[in-house]
């Protein structure tokens, strides 16, 4: 009788799967006292997954050196396999600061498979930024990049900017909690008013003013693809700027959510952005939520949260 090979079910897939995550996991946690090696097994135990997901693992700056020295490895090209599947890294959580950055930067600069970036919680300033601004060509494939939770001010999101201008792939980043001011928010308002991939912007617990929302909502009125932006809690008041910005939104023909919540509109504010409202025809969610407004039932409606 022939032998009928056992039949893989996805019980025991998934449970192979656990298995080699786990020793992938175990290998990384030894980084710190293992040679590089150690971490080139692990990456070629993960070579089917399409999502390297190593947050949280108090990396560091060495080892996300180690982790670049990988992706640029010679192997790489030899064998076809290590990290050439992985579309989504994940190395929030590890403080990896401007020198890992820079390090992965470098390797990024080779890798053309990996399309979603998060680099959150790693107190990159702004020459980590600049870093990796420097690898969004037009070449790239990076679609999400979040850096959201970092140091970077103006000076690093000019850099961004700079390097958005003529990326071709990235639809959503994520600048939120960082040290952004008036100045990064007018590089962003420049190059929103040229960029037409970007669908997604949140810059929500930064500081661009009053200055800044009025080249926000300079943008506003030329932008034909951003669908989402969040600014909240930006030091936003009611002043010369809102009814810029309500102007900006009778004009603009695509955004669908537009976050404004733990600002100081007031219900002056409040009002004046009612009345753009009201003749705009795609804002879907307009929140004001948090905004010390008094009388929040006469701005409340379908599409605005207060």
């Amino acid at each position: 009788d022939h032998l009928v090979p056992p039949v893989r079910t996805m019980a025991t897939t998934n449970h192979l799967e656990e298995k080699r995550k786990a020793l992938f996991n175990g290998r990384v946690d030894r980084l710190k006292t293992q040679e590089e090696h150690d971490l080139y097994d692990a990456i070629e135990d993960l070579t089917p997954f399409t999502t390297l997901n190593l947050s949280s693992k108090h990396m560091g700056c060495r080892e996300a050196q180690v982790l670049s020295s990988a992706i640029i490895d010679k192997r790489n090209v030899t064998n076809g396999k290590i990290l050439l599947s992985i579309t989504d890294l994940d190395l929030s959580r590890n403080n990896i600061s401007d020198d890992g950055a820079l390090a992965l930067s470098q390797a990024l600069t080779t890798n053309s498979t990996i399309t979603k970036l998060d680099l959150c919680w790693n107190r990159i300033a702004d020459s980590g930024a600049a870093a990796i601004g420097a690898v969004l060509g037009p070449a790239q494939r990076i679609d999400d990049l979040n850096l959201s939770h970092n140091v970077i001010t103006d000076v690093g999101c000019a850099a961004l900017c700079r390097a958005m201008l003529t990326n071709l792939t990235l639809t959503i980043v994520d600048l939120s909690f960082n040290r952004i001011g008036p100045g990064g928010a007018a590089s962003l308002g420049r190059m929103l008013q040229q960029n037409q991939r970007l669908i997604s912007v949140d810059l929500a617990n930064n500081s661009i003013g009053d200055t800044g929302i009025t080249a926000i909502a300079a943008m506003l009125s030329t932008n034909r693809t951003l669908e989402t932006l969040n600014l909240d809690n930006n030091d936003i008041h009611c002043g010369p700027a809102t009814p810029v910005l309500a102007d900006a939104l009778v004009a603009n023909e695509n955004l669908k959510v537009l976050k404004l919540s733990h600002n100081r509109l007031g219900d002056q504010g409040a009002a004046i952005l009612a009345l753009g409202l009201q003749t705009n025809q795609t804002i879907e969610v307009l929140d004001l939520t948090f905004n010390r407004v008094i009388e929040p039932d006469r701005y409340r409606g379908e599409r605005i949260e207060i």
